[in-house]
């Protein structure tokens, strides 16, 4: 997942919600996130513990994206990212920062 998102544009702020991260090796992906916000890349990820939350959001200053599965096999497997016209993101908005704001940081 952090390959596909050092293939996008540098400078934009993309903020990842997500209620697991698989880190195998221990400590393997806060290091690659680290290595691509050095490059230049505003990643920001954090894990929301909440049940409600199924699908993945992708949000950068441009649109949002609703990834339907898991994010640890994005170039694996078939997998659809859908983006969301703006009447949607702006629904969605106060969703996702009250669980932004509640989530944990990587």
């Amino acid at each position: 997942m952090i390959d596909i998102l050092a293939k996008g544009k540098k400078g934009n702020n993309v903020l990842i919600l997500t209620n697991n991260i698989e880190d195998k090796p221990v400590g393997s992906f806060k290091r690659a996130l680290d290595d691509l916000n050095k490059e230049g890349f505003k990643v920001n990820v954090r894990v929301y513990n909440g049940s409600e939350l199924h699908d993945r959001y992708i949000i950068d200053d441009s649109g949002m994206w609703i990834v339907g599965h898991s994010l640890k096999d994005l170039g694996k497997k078939e997998c659809f990212i859908i983006q969301v016209n703006s009447d949607l993101k702006a629904s969605m908005l106060p969703v996702f920062d009250r669980r932004w704001t509640s989530a944990t940081s990587v």
